[in-house]
């Protein structure tokens, strides 16, 4: 908006010069400028105070706010209070996940078919996960605890299936008992391997 106001006043002042008759009136265009960026700045200013009470009480950082820029802020003058909240966390989340950490309420493990075991905010599976993005760039990011038993990959002992130290099919080096809890970024839920 502050450019669009630049170009008005520039405007404005051309059309002065170039025309003596309006002598008095580029100081009164300027005037009205300046008024209309004091009221927004009054309007951006009570916007914030709001963002910043509901981050405050959502128990979000004040920088979540802090950090967003005018125009995307003034979206929220159309929603809600709950709508308001929700894009807040939402913004919150992804902030997190960018970062790698797991976002605020996130507790549960999700089945990613690209990613494996992550944490989301409910658990299940999914074809793809808010941590997609992170897995294909090659960054590191959180993953929940995972035993064996369940997974497809699991190799029983031939001795002792169901207590004995077993095997993956996808590496030989990687041993574990049955329940031993351990990050897997392979995990599948599935049927253990006869073999």
């Amino acid at each position: 908006m502050g450019r669009l106001l630049d170009g008005l006043q520039a405007e404005s002042e051309e059309a002065a010069a170039a025309n003596p008759a309006n002598v008095g009136s580029s100081s009164s265009a300027s005037s009205q400028i300046r008024e209309i960026r004091e009221v927004q700045e009054v309007e951006n200013q009570l916007r914030r105070q709001r963002l910043l009470a509901l981050a405050a009480s959502e128990g979000l950082a004040a920088a979540l706010v802090y950090g967003q820029p005018e125009a995307e802020l003034s979206l929220c003058d159309q929603l809600p209070e709950g709508g308001v909240r929700a894009y807040l966390r939402a913004l919150d989340a992804s902030n997190r996940i960018g970062s790698g950490l797991v976002p605020s309420g996130w507790s549960h493990r999700l089945d990613c078919a690209h990613c494996g075991p992550v944490w989301w905010h409910r658990g299940g599976s999914v074809l793809a996960c808010p941590w997609c993005a992170r897995h294909r760039a090659g960054k590191a990011f959180p993953r929940p605890i995972v035993t064996c038993r369940p997974c497809r990959h699991a190799k029983p002992d031939h001795i002792n299936p169901y207590g004995g130290v077993g095997r993956c099919a996808l590496e030989g080096a990687r041993i574990h008992w049955p329940d031993q809890r351990h990050v897997c970024a392979e995990h599948k839920v599935g049927e253990m391997s006869d073999a």
